[in-house]
């Protein structure tokens, strides 16, 4: 709320003074929080609206790895995901940590799931901006990232220099 002011009293100009001066914890949290207060109104409950994004990513995510199955697997699938506290909370705690767990998990199933080859330049692209998201939603754990991340892209490259079937190039995997 007080970037939100900063903003209506301050201006593009006054804002940007305030992030230089006192930088945000976390850039997502401030960027949602900022974005809500925006479109619903200075309200206690506006943020939380823009929680509701880590929902629908997992959910989104969750029927993108069970589409191979029959028509009632995805809907299964997010059923039992909604039904984990852990969601009702991504949204009732305004933290990042959650966000930025559930965008580290899908950004090392994505690097391990698919091998070298078959990843395109712009998939590749997606992996590294989901990267950079990772680091925006919780810069504290960047270390952490980036070994998960790394160490993701070795298993990416063992697998594929031990099948045959997932055999590609080194410089694809980075």
């Amino acid at each position: 709320a007080k970037r939100y002011e900063t903003l209506a009293r301050s201006g593009w100009s006054g804002l940007a003074w305030e992030l230089k001066a006192h930088p945000p914890h976390s850039p997502y949290s401030s960027f949602m929080a900022f974005v809500s207060f925006h479109l619903f109104g200075r309200h206690d409950w506006s943020p939380y609206i823009s929680n509701g994004i880590i929902v629908l990513v997992a959910a989104a995510y969750a029927c993108r790895m069970m589409k191979s199955m029959p028509s009632l697997g995805p809907f299964l699938a997010v059923s039992m995901m909604l039904t984990v506290p852990v969601m009702a909370w991504s949204v009732h705690e305004f933290r990042p940590d959650l966000a930025c767990g559930l965008y580290a998990a899908i950004l090392l199933v994505e690097i391990v799931s698919t091998s070298p080859e078959q990843k395109s330049r712009l998939y590749s692209i997606g992996l590294g901006l989901l990267f950079g998201l990772c680091l925006l939603t919780k810069p504290s754990v960047f270390p952490v990232t980036g070994l998960l991340t790394g160490s993701a892209m070795v298993i990416s490259l063992l697998q594929s220099l031990i099948d045959p079937a997932r055999r590609g190039t080194f410089g694809r995997v980075f």
